[in-house]
């Protein structure tokens, strides 16, 4: 196949090179990006309509460059548009007290371990920031009341922005809520009146009405906590409430993918209904009505389960080929693909930067560019062992395609995710085939208790032999770090493995060659370079302290804070700044103090660097970059330090 019968391909492309190169251009004025788009297309214009009117067929490189052209500073517009710091009326651009404000809420209420958690828009602000104003916050409250989509609400008090990180390595909070719109987070206490409701999103708020019945169908019907949990997840693409237990077992597997609604959900949901009608066999009327009614549903189960990024993608590329379908024709894979993902980013150009969005897209990338090369490697003789073979190279492809990306978030690799993709993919297909029709009728009692109990004890075998997985030896290699430099290379690697596999030539190879040992190296000069460290960072925590010393490579830590906050503010860049086995530091009391006993005969070390601040220049964590800190600054950071040995 040529490259040009993929013309979305190179569409979508131009358009993610342009969101990508945003942060060149975000001070760039509106008006001036839409008088570029405008000229570009009428330059394209011109030339193309002089084609046809001199029936030739000229400027074969100028056309398609100002096309592209018009791509890339469509990307660019597409984020200036979605960007709230460019909104005057936004409350990032106040830095005012407000005394009150209202609001609208946009969800049901989240239980939190002290709180409940909602999301609200805001509408008028009253205090040093008065009149109109817009944007979203989150919500903490402990009032009685349950709070629901389409309430208006008076809430007491001031938002605040959302901190940045304040150590290296720990998850920009701040950012990933950014992206979504939100910039400020505010606690309300039981101080919050309702003043009335709204339907400012009636068709969400219906779909969220009715997901909200289905789990408590779910928690009527499943006793089994972690059963119903996973029936939440798999079904209705809601884990806010999941265990960290259960997370982490399916995560340590590879078998999350499951949990996330997405192109397997969809694809079940798509294929059932080929099972009774073929539609290339329907006349043309009856065919667009049947294809329509998939369509509809589709999107009515994308609405439900959440609309996130993962499940956004299916829906809108299966609607793609659902159009094609309406035309007899049986179009490629790679244009619905490429064209859902223009669409969706068109949209929403900062989906680009979500984690889901992310992963679906290069997951099914891989298995179908990766998958029917290793599938050709081995013809199994048995009908079963081939139906093996099919999930495991799939399971291979998808864990190729997204492993830079996966380490780069989540820094682990799952050891054993052939073995649990055997199990997790045909349990999945079960569970949903038991458990979508329990939800449509479990309002009938005899037959949605029985679909009810097959539903938990198909999770309950699934989570046993997951669990079991997880306890094998070696199930999940931890502490992997990708830099972005590194995923582009790993990239561009499979990109040239799989140009070689399919069209094998000498140069091609050579290049393949040189990318691996290139990889190898880079690996080797990552480690070289941590195994010259010599320093001693504190970390900043809300409760406790921890701190690291690293002395030529080795580490050593102490720290006294909460276990889940070491997990995830201060475990990333342990493990990214050490190259070998971590020590424990000693610690001791002396004189009614606590000193640490540092290594390699350092002697005594306060846990606290305020005895080296008033000696040396230190650095503080700003803005994810350690930027010089004096002591005679006047001020206390609230970030981690670090100071050279």
């Amino acid at each position: 196949m040529a490259f040009s019968e993929f013309p979305f391909v190179r569409y979508t492309l131009f358009t993610i090179l342009g969101i990508c190169s945003y942060p060149i251009f975000w001070e760039t004025e509106l008006l001036w990006l839409i008088l570029a788009v405008s000229v570009l297309y009428l330059a394209y214009g011109i030339l193309v309509i002089n084609n046809k009117l001199r029936r030739r067929f000229r400027f074969r490189i100028l056309i398609p460059a100002l096309a592209y052209a018009q791509l890339f500073v469509v990307g660019i517009l597409a984020c200036h548009l979605n960007d709230i710091r460019l909104d005057e009326k936004n409350l990032i651009n106040h830095s005012g007290e407000l005394s009150y404000f209202i609001g609208t809420t946009l969800e049901w209420d989240e239980p939190k371990a002290r709180s409940k958690m909602n999301r609200v828009k805001l509408s008028h602000g009253f205090g040093q920031v008065g009149g109109e104003l817009q944007g979203e916050i989150v919500v903490y409250h402990q009032a009685d009341l349950l709070l629901r989509p389409g309430q208006v609400v008076l809430l007491a008090g001031s938002p605040r922005p959302i901190a940045t990180p304040a150590n290296p390595g720990q998850f920009d909070y701040q950012a990933f809520m950014l992206m979504q719109g939100v910039s400020h987070t505010h606690y309300a206490g039981k101080n919050i009146g309702i003043l009335g409701e709204v339907q400012s999103q009636p068709i969400l708020d219906f779909f969220s009405s009715v997901r909200r019945a289905m789990l408590g169908q779910i928690e009527n019907h499943i006793s089994e906590p972690s059963s119903a949990q996973i029936a939440k997840a798999l079904l209705l693409g809601y884990k806010k409430q999941m265990d960290p237990e259960i997370s982490q077992a399916y995560s340590a597997t590879g078998a999350m993918h499951i949990l996330a609604v997405s192109g397997l959900h969809v694809g079940i949901i798509y294929g059932f209904f080929f099972l009774f009608v073929k539609p290339n066999r329907l006349k043309w009327r009856a065919r667009v009505a049947y294809l329509s009614l998939i369509i509809l549903l589709i999107w009515s189960y994308a609405c439900i389960t959440g609309l996130s990024p993962s499940v956004l993608r299916a829906a809108t590329m299966f609607t793609f080929i659902a159009f094609a379908q309406m035309q007899s024709r049986s179009p490629s894979i790679f244009n619905p693909i490429a064209l859902s993902a223009m669409i969706l980013l068109l949209f929403d150009p900062f989906l680009l930067f979500a984690v889901g969005f992310q992963l679906s897209y290069l997951a099914l990338l891989g298995i179908l560019l990766i998958q029917p090369l290793l599938v050709r490697i081995w013809l199994p003789p048995y009908r079963w062992l081939e139906y093996c073979w099919q999930i495991s190279t799939v399971g291979i492809a998808a864990q190729l395609a997204t492993f830079p990306v996966s380490a780069y978030y989540f820094h682990q690799f799952p050891s054993y995710f052939i073995l649990s993709n055997l199990v997790a993919i045909p349990a999945a297909f079960l569970i949903m085939a038991v458990g979508i029709p329990f939800l449509l009728l479990s309002s009938v009692p005899i037959v949605s208790s029985v679909l009810a109990w097959l539903t938990d004890w198909l999770i309950r075998a699934m989570n046993f032999l997951i669990f079991w997985m997880g306890s094998f030896p070696w199930a999940s290699v931890q502490d992997i770090h990708f830099e972005l430099w590194e995923i582009g290379l790993y990239a561009t690697t499979i990109a040239t493995g799989i140009f070689l596999w399919n069209f094998p030539k000498r140069a091609t190879a050579w290049a393949f060659v040189c990318l691996l040992g290139i990889m190898g190296g880079a690996r080797v000069v990552n480690l070289f370079v941590r195994s010259q460290n010599n320093e001693v960072t504190w970390y900043a925590l809300q409760k406790g302290k921890a701190i690291d010393i690293s002395v030529s490579g080795q580490l050593w830590t102490w720290d006294t804070g909460d276990a889940k906050e070491i997990e995830f503010n201060v475990k990333p860049n342990r493990s990214r700044t050490s190259s070998g086995t971590v020590y424990p530091l000693l610690s001791f009391e002396k004189d009614g103090k606590s000193y640490l006993l540092g290594p390699n005969g350092m002697g005594m070390i306060e846990p606290s660097p305020d005895v080296v601040r008033k000696k040396n220049i230190i650095f503080a964590w700003e803005n994810g970059a350690w930027v010089p800190f004096r002591a005679d600054s006047g001020t206390k950071p609230h970030a981690a330090l670090k100071a050279q040995l």
